[in-house]
């Protein structure tokens, strides 16, 4: 087939080749989606919304039936019953509930309704159960409620009342539509995911075609293609005979390699252009394909006559007689050189960026240990609280008591700076004092760099140290400096000075070490990304490059000054925050005197044992009366059944999370119970949904591990915000 004859082929029947499956897959979902899945969906959003009617009417019923057994037992007459009754569903109709109004209808009122309708509503009466009817009642208060044609009918019986409740045709329809919406949109993605391979299929068909029409060319006007070739392209082209040696060659691989003809003439390229990186597989399988009189397409490291490296794409055909015997061989070259380079770049970027999505992993790990960490944690100090309380009197145990608690405090405090330097941050910047991240991320080392014998010393000397900044992103900048001086002082005792100290409006954070010291030739580069002065496998080289973003989103700089052997002084200048509340206080001990009594009962829920024990023991000393749950889905049937005046809830439970809890609580059962969080994570992800609802609907948080004076103090908190509500 000529290429004329196959242009004219695929021109003619590829897009309707392409067009005519597209068009019928799109009939048949359209034809599938309005026959058979729009009528599915909206059975089940119908079912699914007379489920909720039915929840509404039981709801109702019960209410009724509380109301009855207080008649039956004379604590209240029936039309005050009946009154009351009507009262809550007055306030429920003009509350949350916009699209399911509940109407009465009273069998013993003389209001006529059509004699079917009556008929229906005894029946209901009799049999005790109830019905879905075309049937609205309205009345002049239920003016709002024209669009209710269903209506869920149940009757109750002693006081012979019809109850209904209605549902909302067009609030159906609107949210019928957007499910609807939601539908064919997932379905379209469905589709494209079909469509979009089957196209490319077909491109890489007419491609194919495209290939087969270069090669006939190659074959029918070869002689031409050779002579344009040669006189207008940039690569470099060399003739050889067949077997292998240079015959001619072109100007542009003369500007390539540096050899003119009269050097080569006569020679086999490979005597001249390879060298010790260049592959000898490659050579192997170029010398194979030609043998078998196969074109070859090979990407090879060569020399330059000044044997500087050159990277060439080698395509190298071979000219065949009218008896199929190699006549000639043509080699076209092009210089790559600067491809591979960036390719070799990117490989090491890639590798590096690796290395920083381990770093990742690592903090992420590190987060995860320390919320495991927090609640045996909890555990063990609590009991010590409680055996030192009962121990008080004894002196030798009050020292060993003072010994173990100073030794938890300083594991709490490992914990904490562990769980702030490997949370996920927001961009959010705040005003805080920079010793305070000092020390918790110094506190997260400092053992570890003494084992190493290297001394923290610490100076501050700043009086006004608060600044405005991201907590998390600023110990990420001092964890690298630290770590860059720990591996500057390997294999020699050293010290790391920490200063801090004012200038003008400014303060001044100098992290020094004694160490190796950088060259004076890197200083200049040591900020730039993926450049490093470390051994190979110990530094990505992006760690002082990120540390230089950070300080200026926080609108600062950093120098550095440094001597080889003398050691490095990173210097950090940060804009100072004048003029601010203050954000962290000393939280003062709450004495024995002044802790108040309580009157009440509480819940706790957490799924560990000892935990419930400890909080229990600690409410119980003020007065509380304590109930326990080991998930969120016991307490909250406890909470349905039970009057509670604060709940304490662990977040990370079976069955039921804390989160869970906390809004089925609020949403389900409209109880407004102060909800307490006690949780060893940290809840620094503003768009998750737990923290959202934590801020939203709990009513405080404590992170684990916890002493008796915190759980008081938010007590106390609490209590104070019931009380200013109520006032």
């Amino acid at each position: 087939m000529s290429i004329k004859n196959l242009k004219i082929l695929r021109s003619r029947y590829f897009y309707l080749w392409m067009i005519i499956p597209a068009v019928v897959i799109l009939v048949a979902v359209s034809f599938m989606i309005r026959h058979g899945i729009f009528p599915i969906q909206k059975e089940i959003l119908l079912k699914e919304k007379k489920e909720k009617l039915k929840d509404i009417g039981m709801m109702v019923i019960n209410r009724f039936e509380y109301y009855d057994r207080q008649v039956v037992a004379g604590k209240i007459s029936l039309t005050k019953a009946q009154d009351q009754a009507k009262s809550e569903i007055t306030i429920f109709n003009n509350g949350r509930n916009k699209h399911n109004y509940v109407w009465i209808h009273n069998m013993n009122s003389n209001l006529k309704i059509p004699k079917p309708v009556g008929q229906k509503f005894n029946r209901i009466l009799e049999s005790k159960r109830y019905e879905f009817l075309e049937y609205t009642k309205i009345s002049k208060d239920q003016t709002g409620y024209k669009n209710q044609g269903i209506s869920l009918v149940m009757g109750f019986g002693p006081w012979k009342w019809v109850v209904g409740i209605g549902l909302d045709s067009e609030d159906f329809s609107v949210t019928l539509e957007k499910e609807n919406k939601k539908l064919v949109k997932i379905l379209g993605i469905i589709l494209l995911v079909i469509l979009i391979p089957t196209a490319l299929m077909a491109w890489i068909v007419k491609l194919r075609d495209l290939s087969m029409i270069s090669e006939i060319k190659l074959q029918t006007n070869e002689l031409k293609r050779l002579a344009m070739i040669a006189n207008h392209t940039h690569s470099g082209i060399l003739i050889m005979n067949k077997k292998g040696e240079i015959e001619w060659l072109n100007k542009s691989f003369t500007n390539i390699t540096g050899y003119i003809l009269q050097e080569v003439l006569g020679k086999k390229p490979g005597d001249f252009l390879n060298g010790k990186n260049t592959d000898p597989n490659i050579i192997f399988e170029m010398h194979q394909a030609l043998e078998n009189k196969q074109r070859v397409c090979v990407e090879l490291c060569n020399y330059k006559k000044n044997g500087e490296e050159v990277w060439l794409n080698m395509e190298i055909i071979p000219v065949l007689d009218s008896h199929q015997e190699v006549m000639n061989h043509i080699a076209i070259e092009q210089d790559i050189t600067s491809r591979m380079n960036m390719e070799k770049e990117k490989a090491e970027m890639r590798k590096k960026l690796i290395h920083s999505d381990k770093l990742a992993t690592i903090g992420e790990l590190a987060a995860g240990v320390g919320h495991e960490i927090n609640n045996p944690l909890a555990i063990v100090q609590g009991n010590l609280e409680m055996l030192g309380k009962e121990y008080e009197k004894n002196e030798a145990f009050c020292l060993r008591f003072e010994k173990i608690n100073s030794a938890m405090e300083r594991i709490r405090g490992i914990v904490k700076g562990l769980r702030s330097f490997a949370r996920n941050d927001s961009e959010e910047q705040e005003i805080m004092d920079i010793h305070e991240a000092l020390n918790d991320t110094i506190s997260l080392v400092e053992t570890i760099f003494i084992k190493e014998n290297i001394v923290i010393k610490k100076n501050f000397g700043c009086n006004n140290a608060k600044v405005i900044i991201n907590r998390g992103r600023f110990q990420q900048v001092i964890m690298n400096l630290l770590t860059n001086s720990k591996d500057a002082l390997e294999g020699r005792k050293g010290q790391i000075d920490i200063i801090t100290k004012n200038i003008d409006d400014q303060v001044c954070l100098k992290i020094a070490d004694n160490g190796c010291g950088i060259k004076e030739e890197d200083l200049g580069k040591i900020f730039q990304a993926f450049h490093t002065t470390k051994e190979v496998g110990k530094g990505t080289g992006l760690g002082l490059s990120i540390v230089t973003s950070i300080i200026n989103s926080f609108e600062g700089s950093i120098s550095v000054k440094s001597k080889v052997n003398l050691g490095t002084e990173f210097e950090i200048l940060l804009p100072s925050a004048d003029c601010v509340l203050e954000i962290h206080k000393k939280q003062e001990k709450i004495s024995e005197k002044s802790i108040t009594t309580y009157k009440g009962k509480v819940l706790v829920v957490d799924d560990e044992e000892d935990i419930r024990e400890i909080l229990k023991s600690y409410l119980e000393d003020i007065g509380f009366i304590v109930d326990e749950a080991a998930d969120g889905q016991i307490a909250f049937e406890m909470v349905k059944e039970e009057k509670y005046i604060m709940v304490f809830t662990d977040l990370k439970m079976p069955v039921m999370r804390g989160d869970e809890f906390i809004e089925n609580v609020r949403n389900k059962l409209g109880n407004n119970v102060p909800i307490i969080v006690v949780t060893g994570c940290q809840l620094n992800d503003e768009k998750s949904k737990t923290t959202d609802i934590v801020n939203r609907l709990g009513s405080g948080v404590i992170l684990k591990p916890f002493n008796r004076e915190e759980i008081y103090k938010i007590i106390s908190e609490t209590a104070t915000k019931i009380y200013q509500k109520a006032s």
